[in-house]
């Protein structure tokens, strides 16, 4: 299922991650993300970070097994995930997936959201155990279109605000305009086989909760 971007946020429940990291054609691990890779069995593809969160155990093994790796300074302007999220754009283009980036300190996580509105690959999308959540930007498709029935979706704007068009949901919207991170697009609900966002300008994330079965149900074009 591609290339796929394991982020360091803190896990508590390594094992719930398996399914995620087993449908991975390509794993690349984010500092601490190379310790729930090697926990669950696979050894990452390529290395980013400065070093600051991984184990020295991971970092020993991964120096062993001869992983290419894209060491950083810790004194730095940008995140690991900022720089893993380019190389990986620059070798996967068509699409990423990014798991391991939602929670942990709030901070960290506003930053990560900048970084995925940034991110330059045509296809971002974020798979966690108990969330899924997609970025439709100038650099992606311009249209999701999501299935099931009945679900809740949230379209959150980005950094400069979107222009968006929504059918096929309980609360539907024509060309409208919403503000950065603005509450309008909270916790709609699909009300059709699929509905489908549109955005005619700026960015938006689409955030849709669920687990296990009930997760696996979404479908995106």
């Amino acid at each position: 299922m591609g290339a796929l971007v394991i982020a360091g946020t803190p896990i508590h429940d390594r094992e719930s991650y398996r399914a995620i990291l087993e449908g991975a054609a390509v794993r690349i691990a984010v500092d601490s993300g190379a310790d729930l890779c090697l926990s669950l069995g696979w050894m990452p593809d390529l290395f980013v970070g400065d070093g600051d969160s991984v184990s020295d155990d991971s970092m020993r093994q991964l120096l062993a097994a001869g992983v290419p790796t894209i060491m950083l300074q810790r004194d730095k302007d940008v995140t690991d995930l900022e720089v893993a999220l380019e190389a990986a754009s620059e070798r996967f283009p068509d699409g990423l997936r990014v798991t391991a980036v939602m929670g942990g300190r709030t901070d960290h996580l506003l930053v990560a959201l900048g970084d995925l509105f940034a991110c330059r690959a045509r296809s971002v999308s974020v798979v966690e155990p108990t969330e899924r959540a997609w970025i439709l930007s100038p650099h992606t498709a311009d249209t999701l279109t999501i299935a099931p029935s009945g679900a809740i979706v949230s379209v959150i704007a980005g950094p400069d605000g979107a222009q968006v068009s929504l059918t096929g949901f309980r609360w539907e919207l024509d060309h409208t305009m919403l503000k950065p991170l603005s509450g309008q697009g909270l916790s709609n609900v699909i009300s059709s086989d699929a509905a489908i966002v549109r955005v005619h300008k700026g960015s938006v994330l689409i955030h849709a909760p669920g687990t296990g079965a009930a997760q696996s149900a979404y479908t995106v074009d």
